[in-house]
Order: structure tokens, then C-alpha cells, then sequence
């Protein structure tokens, strides 16, 4: 009896790891860039992302205190998004700063087309400290992004909807 109960939990936790595991397959380097394409139809899509490492010292400098907010201490040396750029067909959409700023190390992605809307899902952080965030876009701005709690896309922390104003 013992040893039904045994495999059935290991079978629950490893079909959930497993299908988290599949739902983002690329890996994000703590240093480096990495670009995710999707093509459908007419339309190819590039989101590149570039990070870098950053060692978290004692410091007075304003930049570092903020980039030493933002990691997760899951890992040293702590990895930043240093720059977050959106291509379609060749344009670049505009992505507000507040869409990756906080956004620390980071370890797996993906990026997918759902209802004609755009999505990069990523994870961050480790064990108790790790995140997931979602970005939804279209063909010319990011519409809204989600900061979740655990690394299921559930339970959501942050959800916030850009609205672009003319002037």
C-alpha cells in the first residue's frame, strides 16, 4: 500500500515538472542573449533578450542598490535583463521600460501565438524565490504584462495593461 501511494505522488510531481518543462522550452543564458522566433502565416516575430551578470556587493551607488532590489539571490552572481527589444516583420515594437526592468534571473522561455495575441513566457528565480511573467503584445505594442507567484502561470502577484495615449 505503502509503495502505491509512493508512485502515485512521484507520478503527480513528475507529470507536473514535466508538462512546466515543456510549456518553456528555450533556455535563457545568465549571460549573454538569446532571440525567440515565432512564424505564422505572413507574420515572424523576434524577441531578443540580453543579460548580464552582476555580483552583488555593499555599495552607495544608487544603480546598484536598485539592480541589487530586483534579483531574486537564487544565484551568484545575480543575472539582469540588460536590454528587451520586439521585432514584427522587421519592426520594432515599442516595450515600455517597466515591461522588463525588474525581471532577474531568468532560466527558461518560450513564445507562443494565442487568440492573435502574442505571449513570451518566462520563469525566473529559484525554489522559494521563483517567478514566472508573462508579456502579451501585438503587431505594434505591448498590451499587458503578468508577474505570477509560482512557476504554474497561477496565482498572479502583478498584472499591468499599457495604454498608449497620442499626443
Amino acid at each position: 500500500m505503502r509503495t502505491i501511494k509512493f508512485v502515485i505522488i512521484f507520478a503527480l510531481m513528475f507529470s507536473i515538472c514535466y508538462s512546466a518543462d515543456i510549456l518553456l522550452k528555450q533556455v535563457i543564458p545568465s549571460q549573454g542573449a538569446i532571440t525567440f522566433h515565432n512564424r505564422s502565416g505572413k507574420s515572424c516575430v523576434e524577441v531578443k533578450i540580453v543579460t548580464r551578470q552582476f555580483a552583488i556587493k555593499k555599495t552607495n551607488n544608487i544603480d546598484s542598490l536598485y539592480i541589487a532590489r530586483c534579483c531574486t539571490k537564487c544565484q551568484v552572481p545575480c543575472s539582469v535583463v540588460d536590454s528587451f527589444s520586439i521585432l514584427f516583420n522587421g519592426r520594432k515594437v515599442f516595450v515600455p521600460l517597466l515591461v522588463y526592468c525588474e525581471l532577474s534571473d531568468l532560466g527558461r522561455g518560450d513564445l507562443s501565438l494565442e487568440n492573435g495575441k502574442y505571449h513570451l513566457k518566462l520563469q525566473g528565480g529559484d525554489a522559494s524565490g521563483s517567478y514566472c511573467s508573462e508579456i502579451i503584445f501585438d503587431s505594434t505594442v505591448v498590451l499587458q504584462s503578468i508577474e505570477f507567484r509560482s512557476i504554474f502561470f497561477t496565482d498572479t502577484f502583478a498584472s499591468t495593461r499599457y495604454k498608449y495615449i497620442a499626443f
